[in-house]
């Protein structure tokens, strides 16, 4: 992406295993994509020259009413920020496109798709909270067709496009906040409490989609990979429907397998019967995990340096260990993004993850 201050990177194909956006029919005359207006350009200025910051809570009530909200691991309670929004204007308004892991290139696959949507929607946002600073982050690696369809739509939209490399967990809401502001996000806070609004491609979508259109968010993006047969699913899901229905309609086997929320390295389960909605837009499927018998603490080191926020992983298992909420906080408890790369990459097996979550349940006046 010369034009956005870094080398051409080479052209990449799309990724194999993985397939388009395709709807899930329903019976009851829901939309589909096909029948979905087009956004034109000239209907971004239009709605950008109707809006203005007087006007805030007025959209946060129509965005409620149309179900426009999302409130996930990337994109955390878009109506609890505009609130916030609405009382202490943000500096920042900042929109990821960025992917949690390259198999599943569900937001990519939006931002080339629903370019112009997505801009829209992030800089209709950015004139209620009454900020100019848009920031769309993108993946430096977006193949040459999707990058003219971000381009196109950050100029309509006056959205500055910044590229960065699609690594685990750089989609995490905090991290994506600090490597684009530079600002951080106090641990347990959303983040407009530091000026910045977040949120993702699919929520912007949605907002677009309404502020344009008048379209309740009726459907949403949701990407699906099989392990077990290293295939990659992407859907446009109407809202409510089970997951369970979602794959049966990728064909992924219902028995002996296990699901996993957002990413499969946050080791989050999700049940079949779960809803899709404003939550997780991405599911791994895998088979059953055998338990591994965890040995003693190496004290190589490795979790510290692989922990994207630089808490300490062991000195966190010690604390819970030993009872003492105390030490957690020491040992950094506070700042955990809930990642799960600490128990992947520890070489004794220990229950990294789990245990600072065991921490974190506990009642807030113990600790």
């Amino acid at each position: 992406m010369d034009d956005m201050g870094h080398a051409q990177p080479a052209r990449l194909e799309p990724m194999s295993g993985v397939s388009a956006f395709h709807v899930l029919g329903s019976s009851d005359g829901a939309e589909t994509e096909e029948v979905r207006p087009i956004t034109r350009p000239e209907m971004v200025g239009e709605l950008l020259a109707r809006l203005d910051p007087s006007q805030k809570e007025s959209v946060i009530d129509q965005l409620t009413g149309a179900g426009v909200t999302a409130d996930r691991w990337v994109s955390p309670d878009l109506i609890g920020q505009l609130r916030q929004a609405a009382r202490r204007p943000p500096k920042f308004v900042v929109c990821g496109a960025i992917d949690l892991d390259p198999a599943l290139p569900l937001q990519r696959t939006l931002a080339a798709e629903r370019a112009i949507d997505i801009a829209a929607g992030a800089a209709a946002l950015g004139r209620l909270v009454g900020t100019e600073r848009v920031l769309l982050a993108v993946p430096e690696d977006m193949p040459a067709a999707g990058v003219e369809a971000l381009r196109a739509a950050a100029r309509m939209a006056c959205v500055r496009l910044f590229p960065l490399l699609e690594q685990y967990p750089l989609a995490q809401a905090s991290l994506l906040i600090q490597r684009t502001t530079g600002r951080r996000v106090p641990p347990g806070k959303l983040p407009t409490e530091t000026g910045v609004l977040m949120l993702d491609a699919p929520a912007a979508m949605a907002v677009g989609r309404w502020l344009i259109h008048g379209e309740r968010m009726r459907c949403v993006p949701i990407g699906i990979y099989d392990e077990t047969n290293g295939r990659g699913h992407l859907f446009s899901v109407r809202v409510g429907t089970t997951l369970g229905d979602v794959l049966t309609a990728a064909e992924v086997p219902g028995e002996s397998t296990e699901l996993w929320s957002g990413h499969v390295l946050r080791h989050v389960p999700i049940d079949r019967g779960a809803a899709v909605g404003h939550g997780e837009l991405t599911v791994f499927v895998s088979a059953p995990r055998r338990a591994e018998e965890a040995s003693a603490c190496l004290r190589c080191g490795w979790c510290v340096e692989a922990c994207p926020v630089r808490i300490h992983p062991a000195g966190l298992l010690d604390a819970a260990q030993q009872n003492d909420p105390q030490l957690a906080e020491q040992y950094g408890l506070r700042s955990c993004i809930d990642c799960g790369i600490c128990s992947y990459v520890c070489p004794s097996r220990l229950p990294l993850l789990g245990s600072i979550r065991q921490m974190l349940a506990r009642p807030e006046r113990r600790m």
